[in-house]
């Protein structure tokens, strides 16, 4: 699985932050773990596009009272994720909880690794 990142401007203007990713592989999936902090889940758009999977996210900092300081400022998320042939994109999954999205890409039953059983033959002579 590879990944792209990029730096570019939002309709709204804003930049887009690629953000860190950890990209596991077990026996059974591929998983995304994106730090995203500050945003809620309904500011989370995950989607499958020919092969990539694009993950777009949108902080908004708004506080009530005169602003004295400004460090944390509103931004966009953006990363872009070049899936291999063996995974069920109608299968992808994600949650977010504190922060941290977790986006689980499982993969074909073919791609698995199977056990294969050995049968004795008895003691040979």
């Amino acid at each position: 699985m590879s990944n792209e990142s990029r730096l570019s401007r939002s309709l709204q203007g804003r930049p887009f932050v690629a953000p860190p990713v950890d990209i596991l592989e077990n026996q059974e999936s591929f998983l995304i773990v994106a730090d995203l902090p500050g945003v809620v889940e309904s500011e989370v758009n995950i989607r499958l596009d020919r092969g990539e999977l694009v993950l777009e996210a949108s902080r908004s900092v708004q506080e009530a009272g005169q602003t004295l300081g400004r460090e944390c400022r509103p931004h966009d998320f953006r990363r872009t994720f070049v899936l291999p042939d063996n995974v069920q994109g109608d299968a992808v999954s994600a949650e977010l909880e504190r922060g941290v999205l977790r986006i689980t890409i499982p993969k074909t039953a073919a791609a698995r690794p199977k056990r294969i059983e050995v049968k004795g033959l008895g003691a040979q002579s």
